[in-house]
């Protein structure tokens, strides 16, 4: 592999891991906080120290809340002050802020801390303590109390028998399949040098350890690790980033011939003059430059979306588990993903209009790169709103579709393997026939 094409593929493999946002990190790292299994103990022995917050609208906060949970909305607390009398309601003590999905605490928290009120965040908000207080004993967390004094239960679902079985079998059958094959195609590249078996090489590589993060989140952590989840998530983005630039590659190298001086390229019966050879405007650039701008503004589709927080617990085979997409994750996907992806795309554009050899390469890199974050956060999107109600159907098509781009990986594999693996199949000369006979 040439130093150019080294230089593309940790070009690349930097912008995507660029989309660690630093702010978010800087927020959770730095916000004291505690878990809902922590804050249920807290607020059961220790009550007279403890005021638990409840930040949500008032209308929000009607509907059902934690018992115990006073309502100051989270608009009131960080536009006003916090007045004397609510000074002398925490003093003394410890204030635990919950929201709906611990986003909207951490600046709270922040902001009472500013005001030296002993404040923590409740980490997940009601989205993770709706799970961690299905699995708990504790009577008074078992339901939440609405505005006229009633109780409603936490949310529920039951699962059917097909749902369940569809949840088992894609979980600990299918996923550890699929993931295996992607490891054993990423050892079939691991050997070659061109630049387009390298990607794809890489893009099996990311997706193995993005699918065993979420397998670790699981097994280990509960699905309640935010960084195992990030990883999966990049794992993703890095896996879609990284097989795009290698079929473009390969697109290029065995059918366009762009980028080869030497050899015409594919489209010359449409276009008539090459930019080659004359001064003329490509058309394939063109059009390329155009797929740009169209992805960058599709790209825009996600961050007009709102921000939903869903989380029921259900009963998986007589297993309890629980059903949520943290907003959290759909910030990252909804928000940070398509922003990048769009950003990309118009610096690709932006980079085709030069004329200059190395623009071409640069900007696929950077389409490849705006791939990464559009794919997995489409993806994600689609799945998650079309499956709102019933979130169980969101992972198990998570899962088969997975497994369909890794089948559809392999049967390429398989139909042009005389061409991956040429050396292999090449059939030797007859110079090399006749030396074969001497060294005998």
């Amino acid at each position: 592999m040439n130093k150019m094409n080294r230089k593309s593929i940790l070009t690349l493999f930097f912008l995507i891991a660029g989309l660690l946002p630093p702010l978010a990190g800087f927020l959770f790292l730095n916000t004291p906080s505690v878990t809902a299994e922590r804050a249920m103990k807290i607020l059961s022995q220790e009550h007279e120290k403890i005021v638990l917050i409840d930040i949500r609208e008032k209308y929000e906060y009607d509907k059902g809340h934690i018992q115990s949970a006073i309502n100051i909305p989270y608009t009131i607390i960080l536009n006003d002050k916090v007045t004397p009398g609510r000074m002398v309601m925490f003093d003394s003590k410890q204030v635990l802020v919950i929201c709906e999905s611990g986003f909207a605490g951490i600046f709270v928290t922040r902001k009472f801390r500013d005001e030296n009120i002993s404040a923590f965040n409740i980490k997940g908000g009601l989205e993770a303590w709706i799970a961690s207080a299905g699995e708990s004993n504790m009577e008074p967390y078992k339901y939440f109390m609405t505005a006229q004094g009633g109780k409603q239960p936490l949310p529920f679902r039951i699962a059917s028998s097909f749902e369940q079985w569809m949840a088992v079998f894609t979980a600990f059958f299918l996923k550890p399949v699929y993931t295996t094959v992607s490891f054993l195609i990423f050892l079939f590249f691991i050997r070659k040098k061109e630049p387009e078996y390298k990607a794809i090489m890489l893009s099996m590589l990311f997706f193995f350890l993005g699918e065993n993060s979420c397998a670790v989140n699981y097994l280990f952590f509960d699905d309640k690790s935010y960084l195992m989840e990030y990883l999966h998530s990049l794992g993703m983005l890095f896996c879609f980033g990284f097989f795009v630039y290698g079929m473009l590659e390969v697109m290029d190298k065995y059918f366009f011939h762009f980028a080869n001086p030497e050899k015409q390229c594919s489209l010359i019966s449409l276009c008539r003059k090459c930019t080659k050879h004359q001064d003329v405007s490509c058309g394939l650039q063109n059009i390329f430059i155009f797929i740009c701008i169209a992805c960058s503004a599709i790209a825009l589709m996600p961050l007009f979306a709102g921000l939903k927080m869903v989380s029921y617990n259900t009963v998986i085979w007589g297993s309890f588990y629980n059903y949520s997409h943290p907003v959290i994750y759909q910030v990252f996907e909804n928000r940070i993903c398509p922003a990048a992806a769009g950003i990309f795309f118009l610096l690709a554009s932006i980079l085709l209009k030069f004329k200059h050899e190395d623009a071409f390469y640069y900007a696929k890199i950077f389409f490849a790169a705006g791939t990464g974050p559009l794919f997995f956060s489409f993806f994600r999107f689609i799945l998650y709103h079309g499956y709102i109600d019933n979130l169980a159907w969101m992972e198990v098509w998570e899962e088969l579709t997975e497994f369909i781009f890794i089948a559809g990986v392999l049967s390429v594999i398989w139909f042009f393997r005389k061409t991956i693996f040429r050396e292999r199949y090449k059939k030797p000369s007859k110079e090399g026939a006749l030396l074969a006979l001497k060294k005998r």
